[in-house]
């Protein structure tokens, strides 16, 4: 969840992390636009040669990809992301009873497991494509790519992506300066991917959870009506429940029960 506020996805009301928020905000909008500007204009000056254009339409079909989910989620789906985290983090319904425990406790375990799994496998995978993007792609470059290759004088093929810059990129400041302007939008790319996809992925597996809960809540609808039946009354056993089922208060623990599967139900939707 660190990733979900340090890249703000969900701002956080608090100091210093609103003001960290913001300025991270700003900061990826302006660097996700001027590489989306400045892949259209690589675009443009690779129309002819082939296969810098697919290579350059891919790279910047990520960018811009990303740049409007991004920009989607600020303005149409921003107050999800606070539901999603108060569901991960606290749940989205509590019974008024107490349900098997032991089967509650081994759904959440097996829930637990599933994330952690998913966690550690996603994060492994993104930071050895970043390494391979950010690092390795530029000496396999340098080492296999051929002068022949490098049709288009405006792009600079020694880049993990041969684009173009609006400064000159053949001296070691200028390609310094590109080369970590490139290091800093993969990094941000991935930061957001490895916020944005385990947290949906959280969302999912806890609402399966939750749907588990609902069906051994309903698996054990008898028990939970019996329970509320003994609130008031004395201490009765599972086997007198026969002799209950004509009771007007305990129908209506059975409807209440009922009725809070329905509403735990609404909730999931």
């Amino acid at each position: 969840m660190n990733f979900v506020l340090i890249t703000g996805l969900i701002v956080s009301p608090e100091q210093p992390w609103l003001a960290f928020n913001i300025f991270f905000i700003i900061f990826a909008a302006f660097s996700m636009t001027f590489f989306f500007v400045t892949g259209l204009i690589s675009l443009y000056f690779a129309r002819n040669d082939l296969v810098t254009f697919v290579e350059l339409a891919h790279a910047n079909t990520v960018v811009s990809g990303l740049w409007i989910l991004i920009s989607a989620h600020y303005l149409f789906k921003f107050p999800l992301g606070y539901d999603i985290l108060k569901m991960i983090d606290k749940g989205i319904f509590e019974y008024d009873t107490k349900l098997n425990q032991a089967e509650v406790q081994k759904i959440r375990n097996t829930e637990k497991l599933y994330t952690n799994t998913f966690k550690k496998c996603y994060c492994i995978s993104l930071v050895v494509i970043f390494i391979l993007l950010a690092f390795v792609a530029p000496i396999l470059i340098r080492i296999y790519v051929s002068e022949e290759r490098k049709k288009i004088k405006q792009l600079n093929y020694d880049l993990p992506v041969p684009i173009w810059f609006p400064f000159y990129t053949g001296n070691v400041l200028g390609f310094s300066c590109a080369y970590l302007l490139f290091v800093i939008e993969i990094a941000l790319i991935f930061l957001y991917m490895s916020a944005a996809i385990p947290f949906l992925f959280y969302g999912i597996f806890e609402m399966v959870a939750q749907l588990r809960i609902l069906k051994l809540s309903i698996m054990n609808l008898k028990s939970r009506a019996l329970e509320k039946y003994q609130r008031g009354c004395a201490n009765l056993s599972e086997a007198q429940l026969e002799t209950l089922e004509h009771d007007p208060h305990y129908e209506r623990c059975v409807k209440e029960s009922l009725k809070e599967n329905i509403r735990h139900h609404a909730e999931i939707l």
